[in-house]
C-alpha cells in the first residue's frame, strides 16, 4: 500500500512538472541539468557507452549512472538529484545520464519524454537497440543473478518459462522492448536531429565506425583511438556476473514461448528497423 502511494506521488508530481509547475525549480537548474540522455534499452551496452563517454574531455557523466529521476525518483526532488550528477557534471560541455528506465512504459516513466522535454528542451537522446529476444534473455540473466542479494522473496526473479506471466517482470522485458512506440514518444517531444539510435549489433562488431556516427551526431571529434582499447576494442564492462550477481546460464527458448513473446514485440522491432533503414532481416528470431 505504501508504494503504490509513493507511486501515485510521483505520478502527480510529474504531471504538475508536466504542466509547468516546477518551472521554477527547473530554472535553478538550468547550469548544471543533464544536455544528454541514454534512455535504454536496458542490456545494450548502454553502460559500455557511458564508459567510453566518460573518456571524453567534452562529456561529464552523472556520478550515480542509473538515477531514474525523470520516472519513479522524480518525488525524491531536485537537489536529490543533483547530489547523483556528481561534483565534476558541470565542467563537461555534454553533461550525461544514463537510465535504461526512460524505454519503459510503466506508469512511473510513461510521462519521462514529456518532463525531460520540459526540464531539458535542447537535449540530445541516444537510444540503443537490440535483437529484442537476445536482449530479454540478457535482462533475465542480469536479474536472476540479483536474487541472492535480496532478501523479500516478492521480488526474486521467477524463471525464464514465466516471464510473461509475472507482471513485473513482463513490464522490464516487454516493457522495454517496445522499440518504435519508445522512439516515437520521444519524437513527440524531440526533433529528429535531437535523437541518435545505434545498434547493439554494430556497435559490439564495429565499434569505431558506430562511434564516429556517434560523435559526427554531436558535431565533436571521435577520438575513437583513445577512447577504444587495444585493437579498437570496447571496453568490457558489466558483464554477466559483474558487480556481485551471480552468472546465469543462457535459457533456452521453448516453442511457445518464443511465439508469445514475439507476438509483442516483433511488429514493433519490424517498425524501428525499417523507420532507420535497416533490412528487416537484420534481427533474426
Amino acid at each position: 500500500m505504501a508504494k503504490e502511494k509513493s507511486a501515485k506521488k510521483t505520478k502527480d508530481l510529474i504531471a504538475q512538472a508536466c504542466a509547468g509547475k516546477h518551472d521554477d525549480q527547473i530554472a535553478l537548474a538550468v547550469g548544471w541539468i543533464p544536455n544528454v540522455f541514454i534512455i535504454g534499452a536496458p542490456k545494450s551496452a548502454t553502460t559500455t557507452l557511458t564508459s567510453i563517454l566518460q573518456g571524453h574531455p567534452e562529456f561529464s557523466v552523472s556520478s550515480n549512472l542509473e538515477p531514474n529521476f525523470f520516472g519513479k525518483n522524480y518525488g525524491r526532488g531536485w537537489s536529490w538529484y543533483k547530489k547523483n550528477m556528481g561534483d565534476n557534471f558541470i565542467k563537461g560541455k555534454y553533461r550525461c545520464e544514463a537510465s535504461t528506465m526512460y524505454s519503459n512504459i510503466g506508469r512511473t516513466y510513461m510521462r519521462t519524454p514529456e518532463l525531460i522535454s520540459r526540464c531539458s528542451p535542447h537535449a540530445k537522446i541516444i537510444y540503443l537497440a537490440r535483437n529484442p529476444l537476445d536482449r530479454m534473455v540478457s535482462q533475465w540473466r542480469h536479474l536472476r543473478g540479483r536474487n541472492h542479494l535480496k532478501s523479500n522473496k516478492k521480488y526474486l526473479t521467477p524463471s525464464f518459462e514465466k516471464i510473461l506471466d509475472n507482471k513485473r517482470l513482463r513490464d522490464k522485458l516487454v516493457g522495454t522492448s517496445l522499440y518504435y512506440s519508445t522512439l516515437m514518444r520521444y519524437r513527440s517531444f524531440f526533433a529528429a536531429d535531437q535523437i541518435h539510435c545505434m545498434f547493439f549489433e554494430d556497435f559490439t562488431v564495429n565499434p569505431k565506425k558506430s562511434l564516429q556516427g556517434l560523435f559526427e551526431f554531436f558535431g565533436t571529434d571521435p577520438l575513437t583511438d583513445k577512447l577504444l582499447d587495444t585493437g579498437g576494442r570496447l571496453p568490457l564492462v558489466n558483464q554477466a556476473g559483474a558487480k556481485g550477481r551471480l552468472l546465469i546460464g543462457k535459457p533456452v527458448w521453448s516453442t511457445s514461448l518464443k511465439k508469445r513473446v514475439l507476438s509483442k514485440v516483433r511488429d514493433e522491432a519490424d517498425a524501428f528497423l525499417a523507420h532507420l533503414g535497416k533490412p528487416s532481416n537484420f534481427w533474426t528470431y
